[in-house]
């Protein structure tokens, strides 16, 4: 069985490492980045089954990243993550194919939910 490999794009440094120990826990491979722009560069260079992403952050945001996900043959989901959203925000992600929205702080259940209900069997750990 393969491990999923999952990007996560987080510019807080406390939350991204918070995250990846999280996913890693749970048998998750994950490449961290800090800003869009690092995002867009692993994206190009690697095939990720899950991207999971702030919506601003350095560098270009979670938008920026979702046109560059759309240029993949296979383009892997995405779970949006915010800390300042609205309605409004959360209608618009999923309208440019969002598979998700967290408004931080989230339950870490949520994130485990989403993640698991968003990777296929296979490669779930």
């Amino acid at each position: 069985m393969t491990k999923a490999t999952i990007l996560l794009a987080e510019d807080d440094e406390i939350m991204r490492v918070t995250l990846t120990d999280f996913l890693a826990k749970n048998g998750w491979s994950v490449d961290e980045v800090s800003d869009g722009r690092e995002a867009r560069e692993k994206l190009r260079q690697n095939c990720y089954q899950l991207v999971v992403s702030d919506i601003r952050m350095p560098g270009g945001g979670g938008f920026d990243l979702l046109d560059e996900i759309r240029l993949k043959k296979i383009p892997p989901p995405i779970i949006f993550m915010t800390a300042y959203g609205s309605d409004s925000e959360k209608i618009l992600c999923m309208q440019k194919g969002a598979a998700a929205y967290l408004l931080k702080p989230f339950e870490m259940d949520e994130l485990l939910y989403q993640v698991r209900k968003l990777l296929s069997p296979h490669l779930a750990p």
